[in-house]
C-alpha cells in the first residue's frame, strides 16, 4: 500500500498538482484471496476478506491536466493483474484559496504557489 501511495504522490507532484490528501480507509470490492491460519496454528485456508485496508487519495486538478494525470497514474501503477484502485472524475465548479483570495484553476498547480 505504501509503495502505491508513493507512486501516486510522485506522479501528482510531477504533474504540478499543488495539493492532495490521503487517509486510511476500509474498503470492499475486487480483492485478492489470501491465506489465513486457523486458531490451532496449523490449518490454513484461503479466504476473500470482507473488508481490506486501503488508502484513499483525493486531489483536484485543472481540466487541462486531468487526462495527463490519469494516464500517468494508470501507466505507472505496476502489474495489470492486481486491482490497484479506482480513479473517480468529478466536475468541480470552482476552487478558492482562502489565504490569497485567488480562485480558479490557477490555484490548483504549483505555479500558483511559486508566484
Amino acid at each position: 500500500i505504501k509503495e502505491d501511495l508513493s507512486k501516486v504522490t510522485d506522479t501528482l507532484r510531477k504533474c504540478y498538482v499543488s495539493g492532495m490528501a490521503f487517509d486510511e480507509v476500509q474498503g470492499a470490492g475486487r480483492m485478492k484471496r489470501r491465506e489465513i491460519r486457523e486458531g490451532d496454528g496449523w490449518s490454513v485456508r484461503t479466504v476473500t476478506p470482507e473488508y481490506e485496508d486501503r488508502i484513499r487519495v483525493v486531489t483536484v486538478v485543472p481540466d487541462t491536466l486531468a487526462e495527463d494525470v490519469i494516464d500517468d497514474i494508470v501507466n505507472n501503477m505496476g502489474s495489470q493483474n492486481e486491482p490497484r484502485g479506482v480513479i473517480i472524475v468529478k466536475e468541480v465548479s470552482n476552487a478558492y484559496d482562502i489565504g490569497t483570495k485567488h480562485s480558479g484553476d490557477t490555484i490548483l498547480t504549483y505555479s500558483h504557489h511559486l508566484a
